[in-house]
């Protein structure tokens, strides 16, 4: 009898829906088992006339649903569900740190979603999983990931650059730290460009990387490495106008860029790391490396309308005068440095 009760009390408490300022909680989530120990979260059951309903609010995955680890988001989980039912779709999904893969299209046309958390443990991000998510501004990759679908070509479905097709306001992409090397699915390059609403190609404008990356930077105007990155191998950097590079030591670069990015490029590396990217064999050749604060705002430093020039020197270090011929670092103010050439 016991066990019949607290059966009984257990079958009431799953099944409760937990709704506290427009949150809801696993109470109202649909789970599927996957394995003895495992489950995942599905989307909601359909209407008895047949309407799919969406989840909506504020949603926080728990990491374990009755004993079931939970540790997959199944396609289409958080779509957005059928108009006529009203409320259709989430505005915020936290995801725990249980979860290890994110299957295709699971937040597609989730219209309403502006963050998202994927939490630290998930491996996987399957391709066109925040297609259509046109309120998503950022996204932040967890260092965890080890394959990330921006591509799929096989027997059932052919997409390209899908993972962020038609999000029209996404605004920052960041890599966070990851210990094993990130792989796209397809091709030896990622590619984090997309489609718009309009059919035309779009580059977030703020681009993060904080681990090695092989990635294609098409259509980028800037990009941003951390201070952990050792190597940085990146192609078709043709629209590239400024990198930025947080990294004291000069990480390794892998494909060159050409005279004309060596001498029209600019480089923000930190004030104190400088001289080292100046004297680096590759580094070097780049004629506008310029320091910055890295407790300041970047993008402030180049707009400052006080920095004025304090002292000109040869390559050898001799200082000479502002009548010097030939190729001169300058120094100015503010403790940057460029490296131009005076006819």
């Amino acid at each position: 009898m016991d066990n019949l009760n607290l059966s009984i009390r257990w079958i009431i408490l799953t099944s409760i829906c937990f709704i506290s300022n427009n949150s809801i909680f696993a109470g109202n989530l649909n789970f599927e088992r996957t394995s003895d120990s495992t489950a995942r979260v599905i989307p909601r059951s359909r209407t008895t006339d047949g309407y799919q309903p969406g989840y909506y609010g504020e949603i926080i995955v728990p990491e374990y649903w009755l004993d079931y680890h939970v540790t997959e988001i199944a396609p289409l989980a958080f779509s957005e569900g059928d108009k006529k039912l009203g409320k259709s779709s989430p505005q915020s999904v936290v995801l725990p740190n249980s979860i290890r893969r994110i299957r295709y299209k699971a937040f597609s046309e989730d219209r309403k979603l502006e963050h998202v958390d994927l939490g630290k443990g998930v491996k996987t991000i399957e391709y066109a999983a925040f297609e259509y998510c046109d309120k998503l501004s950022s996204i932040t990759i967890p260092g965890s990931v080890e394959l990330f679908e921006i591509t799929r070509v096989d027997h059932y479905v052919s997409s390209y650059n899908m993972m962020f097709y038609c999000c029209d306001n996404l605004y920052s992409i960041k890599f966070d730290y990851g210990e094993k090397e990130l792989k796209w699915g397809m091709g030896k390059y990622g590619d984090l460009s997309f489609t718009n609403s309009n059919g035309k190609k779009v580059v977030p404008r703020n681009v993060v990387v904080n681990r090695d990356l092989l990635l294609n930077v098409s259509g980028y105007k800037h990009i941003t490495f951390g201070s952990m990155v050792k190597t940085i191998d990146i192609a078709s950097t043709d629209d590239l106008e400024t990198i930025t590079c947080y990294a004291t030591n000069p990480p390794q670069i892998v494909n060159t860029f050409s005279y004309n990015q060596f001498t029209t490029m600019k480089v923000l590396v930190p004030n104190e790391a400088v001289e080292k990217y100046m004297e680096d064999v590759i580094w070097g050749n780049f004629w506008n490396i310029e320091g910055f604060n890295t407790y300041s705002n970047i993008d402030s430093i180049s707009d400052s309308k006080e920095v004025s020039e304090i002292a000109r020197y040869d390559i050898n270090g001799n200082k000479v005068s502002n009548n010097y011929k030939g190729v001169v670092i300058v120094i100015y103010n503010d403790g940057t440095r460029k490296k131009q050439i005076f006819r």
